[in-house]
């Protein structure tokens, strides 16, 4: 009779720590789902801010730059989309179908932003004061890449520090 009760403990036990681990796989790749989330969020951010210096600043070189991050920031999404759509849910495939339909209508957007800039560069003057606050705000903008890398920095660590604790 002890060796039924005793085998029937294990048995439980046995079982709850299997849906335990289960859990915690879960909770792992819901984690990352909202670190990869959090990172789409921050190229979006990127892109848009793209189209702000293409007003504040509409010239050739400007231009090219904001051209050359614009495709990084995409690839990056594009990849982390990919990332969570392999772990995706029913529901959350759905809601990612949204999020392409979105980033295709603001890619033709941003597109259509690019040109009109291309087009329209050669007749924007830039005044000496405008030029001032252009060149601080350009400074700012150097502090803050060197501030989002050391935060992304941190963010990677810890999630592959949670990835080692997961494991």
């Amino acid at each position: 009779v002890l060796g039924g009760v005793a085998a029937l403990i294990a048995g439980v036990g046995v079982f709850a720590l299997s849906n335990l681990n289960h859990a915690a796989h879960e909770m792992e790749i819901a984690g990352k789902q909202v670190a990869r989330g959090s990172d789409i969020l921050t190229n979006v951010i990127a892109i848009n801010r793209g189209e702000y210096r293409l007003a504040a600043n509409p010239s050739p070189e400007t231009i090219v730059e904001v051209k050359r991050e614009y495709a990084e920031e995409k690839a990056t999404l594009e990849r982390e989309l990919a990332e969570i759509e392999a772990t995706a849910d029913p529901e959350q495939k759905k809601m990612l179908e949204g999020i392409h339909a979105a980033i295709t209508e603001y890619e033709h957007e941003f597109d259509a932003i690019l040109a009109y800039a291309e087009r329209n560069s050669h007749l924007v003057d830039i005044s000496g004061a405008q030029r001032e606050i252009l060149d601080e705000v350009s400074k700012g903008a150097q502090q803050a890449l060197a501030l989002q890398q050391s935060v992304h920095a941190y963010l990677q660590y810890t999630e592959e520090k949670d990835h080692r604790y997961a494991e």
